[in-house]
């Protein structure tokens, strides 16, 4: 029957997993995840010390980011740096996030995509103190990057078509992750 198909005119970007970190990334949003404590967020997928980590840790820092959970911070990289756009969100405590924060995180990741109208995403996959493996991630982040980047456009007009759809979006993840990720994407 009809149940699980997707409506004519609903466009859904394809998820592929890979391995890479955001430093090499040339998407037009990158999204890594931050967990609260300590003296600064630790940011998943960037080293702290990369380029890259220092100035996402100097943005962060000046906008008060505490990496709470539903926190976010999108920069404009600006053409300093290999992606369009970096967006930071907030995971809360490392003992207390789960796959659900993760979801939610990505969801969001695919509504700010849709604002910077980003054709391409890569998202540094997390790893969670919860026991769950990377399969496990990486389905919690493709439902909430398919709920948050959901456009049905059949019946938009005018300016509202000239939004154009995420196209693909990229999990990123470590060499040991890979299998397990691609998996649950």
């Amino acid at each position: 029957g009809k149940a699980g198909r997707i409506p004519a005119g609903t466009s859904m970007p394809a998820i592929a997993v890979r391995t890479s970190d955001l430093t090499s990334t040339r998407a037009d949003l990158a999204v890594c995840f931050a967990f609260e404590g300590g003296r600064e967020p630790s940011i998943a997928g960037v080293a702290g010390k990369s380029p890259l980590g220092l100035e996402l840790a100097k943005i962060i820092k000046t906008e008060g980011f505490k990496g709470k959970a539903r926190e976010s911070v999108l920069w404009n990289s600006a053409g300093r740096f290999k992606a369009g756009h970096y967006l930071v969100l907030g995971l809360g405590r490392k003992t207390k996030a789960g796959l659900d924060t993760v979801r939610d995180g990505c969801g969001l990741a695919g509504r700010k995509a849709a604002a910077v109208k980003a054709r391409t995403l890569d998202i540094a996959l997390p790893e969670l103190a919860v026991p769950v493996g990377a399969e496990a991630i990486a389905q919690a982040a493709s439902e909430g990057l398919m709920l948050g980047s959901y456009r049905m456009r059949k019946y938009l007009t005018g300016d509202e078509t000239s939004r154009l759809p995420l196209k693909t979006a990229h999990l990123l993840c470590g060499k040991s992750a890979l299998e397990q990720a691609r998996r649950g994407s």
